[in-house]
């Protein structure tokens, strides 16, 4: 025991005197090249630099002997962008092997308290990380349970709410410290043009890096955990693709010559759920860059399911070259009433089919009778117009209708008549639809 206690300081102090000779052999080297170079102030920064490396190496030796320990690294790291996903796949390679290190627990804790979770930080010349756009019709017990979730797990996030014509929430906002926008009726789920300004409305007023999009049926679950990688992101949906990729990948090439409408992009299902870079919604759903879209053109080659929402939304994206994939922050819930069909069970947010045991949770909850003040039925011209009519949206008929170009795109757009005679042939007798002709009398 004398031994070992006499010997520590010699150890200590030849270990010492070794990575001085390193440092000075190091520095001589330097030195030569900076006097070759005349490089005389960069040659003392790499000496300091040099001095300063040497000492910290030996005070992160217990650090990073903790980290190795614990094997996923310190405090709440996230994994690599390439990591494997819940769904498979990722790059392939092995994992780094760790080397076995002797637990250090007081090193541990300074590292653990040292590294704490960090908040999300928002890009410059944004309000915040995270914004929410609630797309919104009836369902008020739904709608309020879902806007205090998102109030109890990401506080400080901006929330908009639009009712397509549907229930007004204005005095709920204002209790709730919302923003809310009751819109002319349009069933804009079945079309782009109403549905993409409105996003695009909601982006503007946010103003936060990202937009997430849910829908009443979603629920909150916590924090997000996996922050956005791409563009755009929402549910995988498995083995889904696109038609007329040609045209759209032209469209894109005039912007970025490069860009490819991947596999994975399309696998994005863009439902309640799903985040989008504000820039990009800001470009991609613009008026202008949503009239370029031959929209006759891609229904008449493919099918009318291309004007619903989340795949318009793909196309819009696409067609200006900005990217998509699916997003483990967003699970899909089926038949299980547990088990996600797809995306991990720790997703931050949840979307269910009809399917789901029992329905869709949201939907079973009952309006608190202290709350039916905070929500009433919107105007009676707008109950009056509303439909769930698909195909059924022209601008001119829109302005005729309530009066302005609010709430949807103000450049125009009209149906083609071989569209028309698909999907409508009873117009052929006349007019029957007041959102697309004047009904005779």
């Amino acid at each position: 025991a004398t031994a070992t206690v006499v010997a520590a300081p010699c150890v200590e102090t030849m270990r010492r005197c070794f990575l001085s000779c390193a440092a000075f052999i190091a520095g001589g080297f330097l030195a030569l090249a900076g006097v070759l170079t005349g490089g005389h102030g960069r040659l003392q920064r790499l000496m300091d630099m040099q001095m300063s490396d040497i000492g910290a190496s030996q005070s992160s030796l217990a650090a990073r002997s903790a980290a190795a320990v614990n094997g996923a690294g310190i405090g709440n790291a996230q994994p690599p962008v390439d990591a494997p996903s819940s769904r498979g796949g990722g790059s392939g390679a092995p994992a780094a092997t760790v080397p076995v290190a002797v637990p250090v627990p007081q090193a541990a804790a300074i590292v653990q308290t040292a590294v704490p979770a960090q908040a999300p930080v928002p890009a410059s010349g944004t309000r915040g990380k995270y914004g929410f756009y609630l797309h919104v019709f009836g369902s008020p017990a739904a709608v309020m349970f879902q806007v205090r979730s998102l109030k109890q797990h990401f506080p400080g996030s901006p929330v908009y709410v639009m009712s397509d014509g549907g229930m007004d929430f204005s005095k709920f906002c204002e209790v709730e410290g919302c923003m809310f926008v009751l819109c002319p009726p349009a069933n804009d789920r079945w079309h782009p043009w109403p549905f993409l300004r409105r996003i695009y409305d909601a982006a503007v007023a946010l103003g936060t890096e990202y937009v997430i999009m849910l829908e009443p049926d979603n629920t909150v679950h916590g924090p997000i955990k996996r922050t956005p990688q791409h563009d755009a992101g929402g549910l995988y949906v498995r083995d889904r693709s696109f038609g007329l990729i040609d045209y759209v990948q032209r469209l894109a090439n005039q912007l970025k010559p490069n860009y490819k409408w991947t596999r994975s992009a399309m696998q994005a299902g863009l439902a309640g759920g799903s985040y989008y870079k504000r820039e990009a919604i800001l470009d991609a759903f613009s008026d202008e860059s949503v009239a370029r879209i031959d929209w006759n053109y891609i229904g008449e080659h493919a099918t009318k399911e291309m004007f619903s929402s989340d795949f318009a939304m793909q196309y819009a994206l696409a067609a200006r070259g900005w990217t998509a994939a699916p997003w483990d922050e967003t699970s899909q819930m089926d038949r299980k009433k547990d088990e996600p069909l797809t995306g991990p069970k720790d997703a931050a947010f949840r979307h269910y089919c009809s399917c789901y045991p029992g329905g869709k949770p949201t939907y079973n909850l009952q309006l608190d009778p202290k709350d039916a003040r905070l929500v009433k039925e919107g105007p009676t011209k707008y109950r009056m117009l509303n439909s769930v009519c698909q195909l059924c949206y022209n601008l001119s008929r829109y302005v005729t209708l309530y009066g302005s170009a609010t709430c949807t795109n103000r450049l125009p757009f009209k149906f083609s008549d071989l569209l028309m005679s698909r999907y409508h042939p009873e117009l052929k007798t006349g007019c029957q639809l007041p959102w697309l002709c004047e009904p005779r009398r």
